[in-house]
């Protein structure tokens, strides 16, 4: 697969150093590489984003390492939504073209 060019933008909605980035909708940044989020529109209550703090196309460019720490994250949230929240979901990745290029932004 071809690897996809990504730049940074300072002006990002998501990019975790933007001075600008709605940092009340960050749910936890503990990750060196991830962080959670609740989306600025929500499909429900529980909606959550794992975006990582710098660009990355798609999931499918993650190196061993970050692939491994995205799972984590993911299987922690979950473990919340299954078995705190006794919910169902829907797990989808959305590749958003931006002016600048491409950013992954992962949806629970």
């Amino acid at each position: 697969m071809k690897r996809v060019k990504v730049q940074e933008d300072k002006d990002c909605w998501f990019c975790f150093d933007n001075e600008s980035i709605d940092r009340d909708l960050i749910v936890w940044s503990q990750s060196e590489n991830f962080y959670i989020a609740m989306p600025k529109g929500p499909v429900c209550d529980d909606h959550f984003l794992i975006v990582p703090k710098k660009h990355i196309a798609h999931s499918l460019e993650l190196q061993d390492d970050l692939e491994e720490e995205f799972e984590q994250l993911r299987d922690f949230l979950l473990d919340y939504i299954m078995n705190v929240k006794r919910m169902d979901y829907v797990y989808f990745e959305r590749n958003s073209p931006f002016k600048f290029e491409k950013a992954a932004h992962m949806n629970l």
